[in-house]
């Protein structure tokens, strides 16, 4: 779970900390969890867009 203080610590760039948990579960580089968790967010705005453009039908 993030926590108030977590965040903090990386002055609010949530990329760091979704890099740095998928570092710990995988043990790449920073550069391989950054477009993993790039990935991630594309396909969450994705996800978005869909839900979205289908509720306006």
């Amino acid at each position: 779970m993030l926590t108030r203080e977590e965040l903090k610590a990386v002055h609010n760039n949530i990329i760091t900390i979704m890099e740095n948990r998928v570092m710990q579960m995988t043990g790449c580089n920073r550069q391989t969890a950054n477009l993993v968790a790039n990935e991630i967010l594309d396909l969450d705005r994705d996800a978005d867009k869909l839900l979205n453009e289908k509720e306006a039908d």
